[in-house]
């Protein structure tokens, strides 16, 4: 195996500068989401919207939550932390990645342990059914993908720390590779293993991540466990911010304690809405705002208001240039991309009208969402992340409060709308908070604008496609060939609208060659 680590060090050394890694980590996570966005693909095929396959999405929750916090906990701790430690000698650095390792694969065996051992009462709150099939399968899947747990809190310090070492190559290939083999284990074991396989295949492919990235550092970990030397790290910032992170992941929580309410496979056909819906978003907001947040810090300690207006009013024009038409695409076309995605296999017809239909709701949330990921990266540059917690917290209740009075009417479609709710609340208040906590304000003026040319560009688009129906019978080609001459009229009228000075900017900023 020590082969394969001397190769990944070498090869290609391109990327041990930053553009170089930049290359690297987008390359890989836009791999690594192919992949994944192709497992749902089989699921979709071998499982539909079954109600066992909604049973396991409800037993996973906690898992996935746990597993993601980790992630967040582990570089928002682990880097800053160990960067801290520029001054300290090599044997310190090791003491502190060692107890810090430690520490957290504690902590995942200790919550495993627990959630293990109360899983049948979680299961039978949190499933609402009487039916002790159910609750039985519930408890038999949650167990299984409990087992991972442990392995994702220790290889959350791991990969923290080839990142603080600048070795972004280890950790990215074997999550890559991790995510190939859960899924030809989806692939070659649904038969057999029936929905079982879903959190055994998860399970395989942590557990070998795991083994792998402690073979990739068995020369810098020990045994030793000092907690005064991560006590000394925490912080109040840090909490909150975690916080901030894990509370955005409970929205799924929330939607999915209401699994007994909804539609057999409601829950099934919102995660596959979902799945369509945050792809765009994991790839284009998170990236973007990724890359945002030290330019609007540099901007905000340097006293530069007007630079970080200008920065922010370009990151808005970018963001709405960019998913005004896809919201149009998703709205008015999500049962045509629902069946060319998913249909086949256990995915009916009627899976395809009921998921269609949730993604077509969820895309009215569109630019909010992708507002929303430009305004959180602001209000952390600028320490307000007291009041970022408090708006995800009133958030996190109301999507509660809405789910419960919607719920019972609208079912799963009302798990779709109040997601729609919260994040135009939380981009609202947000924008509220930042304008009157400095001289930063929303570009209402040029968001009109896109509006503008959103309207007009729908609208003759439309039109001409009605003519177009007239001559073609071919669902699938129609709606092409609408979404076709969207996109023309839509490039013509968006850079109609916009000065030429802005258009530079849009172009200059998303190069990133500004000031």
């Amino acid at each position: 195996m020590n082969f394969i680590f001397e190769f990944l060090k070498k090869f290609p050394k391109s990327f041990s500068t930053i553009l170089g890694a930049t290359i690297l980590l987008t390359s890989l996570s836009l791999l690594s989401k192919g992949v994944g966005f192709f497992r749902e693909i089989i699921i979709a095929n071998n499982f539909g919207i079954s109600d066992k396959y909604d049973i396991f999405l409800v037993s996973s929750t906690i898992p996935l939550i746990l597993n993601t916090t980790a992630l967040y906990l582990g570089q928002n701790y682990f880097i800053p932390a160990y960067s801290s430690l520029i001054n300290e000698n090599k044997e310190s650095k090791k003491n502190f990645f060692t107890s810090t390792f430690l520490f957290f694969s504690l902590i995942g065996i200790i919550l495993t342990t627990i959630l293990y051992l109360i899983s049948p009462l979680l299961m039978k709150f949190y499933i609402n059914k009487t039916d002790p099939e159910s609750i039985s399968l519930a408890v038999k899947l949650l167990r299984i993908y409990l087992f991972t747990v442990p392995s994702s809190f220790g290889l959350a310090i791991i990969s923290a720390y080839h990142q603080v070492k600048y070795n972004y190559k280890i950790p990215g290939y074997i999550q890559l590779g991790a995510n190939v083999i859960i899924l030809l284990i989806i692939i070659l074991f649904s038969e057999l293993l029936a929905v079982y396989v879903i959190p055994f295949a998860f399970l395989a492919g942590v557990t070998i991540q795991f083994v792998v990235l402690i073979f990739s550092v068995r020369g810098d970990l020990s045994f030793g466990l000092n907690y005064g030397l991560i006590k000394y790290h925490w912080s109040t910032n840090f909490l909150t911010i975690s916080l901030i992170e894990i509370i955005t992941i409970s929205f799924v929580f929330v939607d999915r304690y209401f699994y007994g309410a909804v539609n057999p496979g409601g829950i099934a056909s919102l995660n596959y809405a979902q799945t369509i819906y945050l792809l765009p978003i994991s790839i284009i907001v998170l990236s973007f705002s990724t890359v945002l947040l030290p330019k609007f810090s540099n901007s905000f300690a340097e006293g530069d208001f007007e630079l970080l207006q200008k920065r922010f009013s370009y990151a808005i024009y970018f963001i709405m240039l960019v998913f005004i038409p896809l919201t149009l695409l998703l709205a008015a076309h999500s049962e045509i991309i629902i069946k060319l995605v998913f249909q086949r296999g256990e995915f009916t017809n009627d899976a395809t009208r009921q998921t269609s239909s949730l993604l077509s709701v969820l895309s009215l949330s569109f630019i909010f969402y992708a507002v929303y990921g430009i305004l959180n990266k602001l209000m952390l540059s600028m320490k307000l992340t007291k009041q970022l917690l408090i708006i995800v917290v009133v958030s996190l209740f109301a999507k509660f409060i809405f789910n419960k009075l919607l719920v019972p009417i609208y079912f799963e479609e009302a798990l779709a709308l109040t997601t729609v709710a919260v994040f135009v609340i939380i981009s609202i208040a947000a924008a509220i908070i930042i304008s009157f906590r400095s001289k930063i304000k929303m570009p209402l003026k040029y968001m009109l604008k896109f509006l503008f040319a959103f309207g007009f560009s729908a609208t003759a688009s439309l039109a001409l496609a009605h003519l177009v129906n007239l001559i073609l019978y071919e669902q699938i080609l129609r709606s092409i060939i609408q979404i076709l001459l969207f996109i023309i009229f839509y490039s013509l009228f968006a850079f109609t609208v916009i000065p030429v000075t802005i258009r530079k900017q849009i172009s200059g900023f998303i190069a990133f060659n500004n000031k």
